[in-house]
């Protein structure tokens, strides 16, 4: 089964505004990623969504200001990612990695899968820590580098480069 894990692609980061406010925490370069994620959707058997979800007293914003507060709309999926008639698996998580207090390693071999494929934001946050959190359970992993996007050009090539030499990561 081809999983394809679509790392925080939602309002909260990539709209300025959502009819909940404004969105704190925006990445204007994460639209431009969209039509590559959609080329992997077409070709996944399932989908992840690994949707960034906090509380409103949430602990890490002492490191990042409010983002991605629940029941508003910055947790639904972006505009523009092409889904439809797919099934997916909505993961709602509060920290870097979506294995991080989560049932995902569960559903994972539940389900037998043994590789997954990583697309979203932020190569250099959450995709980063989501994939050294899958190689330390053996679970392949792949990066197709046209449908991530970092904080900055130079960390997210950095994590690319550092996800193939140290994690074993597939890049593509």
């Amino acid at each position: 089964m081809k999983v394809l894990v679509i790392v925080d692609m939602i309002k909260g980061f990539l709209e300025p505004e959502t009819k909940d406010g404004k969105c704190l925490l925006y990445l204007p370069e994460a639209k431009s990623i969209i039509p590559e994620i959609n080329k992997h959707i077409k070709e996944a058997d399932m989908l992840v969504f690994a949707n960034d979800c906090h509380d409103d007293d949430d602990e890490e914003f002492k490191l990042y200001p409010k983002h991605c507060i629940g029941r508003t709309d910055e947790i639904l999926p972006a505009d523009g990612l092409d889904y439809r008639g797919k099934k997916g698996l909505l993961v709602l998580k509060t920290r870097f990695s979506v294995f991080y207090g989560t049932e995902f390693d569960v559903w994972l071999k539940k389900n037998n899968v043994k590789e997954i494929t990583l697309v979203g934001v932020c190569t250099d946050i959450c995709i980063l820590f989501t994939a050294a959190d899958a190689v330390m359970r053996n679970i392949k992993v792949t990066v197709p580098e046209k449908a991530v996007s970092g904080l900055t050009k130079e960390s997210h090539e950095w994590v690319l480069k550092h996800m193939k030499t140290v994690l074993g990561v597939n890049i593509i």
